[in-house]
């Protein structure tokens, strides 16, 4: 990559055919149109039985294959091998905009924040909000999560459970090499980011989140469950202790 600014793109993927193409495409584009100059990478889980990695590659990105498990551990791995010192990490599902990673990256660049989250707005979905997270139950469950996360982190950020963020890529690896009792093995990566930043370098946008395109979603009951049961630890570790212990965010991480 030649220019001023750079950024690489993170996407994790499994059995993500249908949508991964779309996702790198909008990426690319929406960074080239405004002088960013981009590189995309997809780490393809091991599990994958598809066209995933293929239909990555066609569309211009740099396909990885995991070594590890879980969103988290693959996040990481491109983080090792990318070559931006900005990244936007976005969901190879179609559910994250790809052309929001300029905007995301945007301030980074400017150096004016060193974290920038995109914000889900259900008035920006297309086809109602039920198609990206189906069935009651699991509306209800994400519910739960994200005002537990809310609590976790103290206001810092009113959706810290998007999954859709721009970050310095030394962060991404100082979060897990250091800043964390263990590298996280799960997906809720941004949680950590959140909390370990200075509060004043992070800043909020909002963002179109989509419906799924392809792929199963990793919010089962199990993850849920685990999630919830974490995220209970880390607010009474906030509310009768303090602020939550790096390794209350570790332990969440790796659920």
């Amino acid at each position: 990559m030649n220019g001023d600014s750079a950024v690489s793109v993170l996407i994790p993927a499994w059995d993500e055919e249908d949508a991964i193409g779309g996702v790198v495409s909008s990426a690319i584009e929406g960074c080239r149109a405004v002088r960013i100059n981009v590189e995309c990478l997809v780490c393809v889980d091991g599990r994958t039985s598809d066209s995933t990695a293929r239909r990555a590659s066609e569309a211009g990105a740099r396909v990885v294959a995991q070594q590890g498990r879980g969103l988290t551990a693959a996040v990481l791995e491109l983080a090792t091998v990318a070559t931006a010192d900005v990244c936007v990490v976005l969901d190879g599902d179609g559910q994250h905009d790809g052309g929001s990673a300029a905007r995301l990256a945007a301030p980074i660049l400017a150096d004016v924040a060193d974290l920038v989250v995109g914000e889900r707005d259900p008035t920006l979905l297309r086809d109602g909000f039920g198609r990206g997270l189906r069935g009651h139950a699991r509306y209800a469950g994400a519910c739960l999560v994200g005002a537990l996360a809310r609590l976790a982190v103290g206001g810092r950020n009113s959706d810290p459970l998007t999954g859709m963020f721009a970050c310095r890529r030394e962060d991404l690896i100082d979060l897990s090499c250091r800043r964390l009792d263990a590298p996280p093995s799960g997906y809720k990566l941004l949680l950590g980011l959140v909390v370990a930043l200075p509060e004043g370098r992070i800043r909020r946008m909002t963002v179109p989140f989509l419906p799924r395109d392809a792929g199963a979603s990793k919010l089962g009951s199990r993850v849920a469950a685990t999630a919830i049961c974490q995220l209970l630890r880390l607010v009474v570790r906030r509310y009768c202790f303090g602020t939550p212990s790096r390794k209350g965010i570790s332990e969440f991480s790796a659920g």
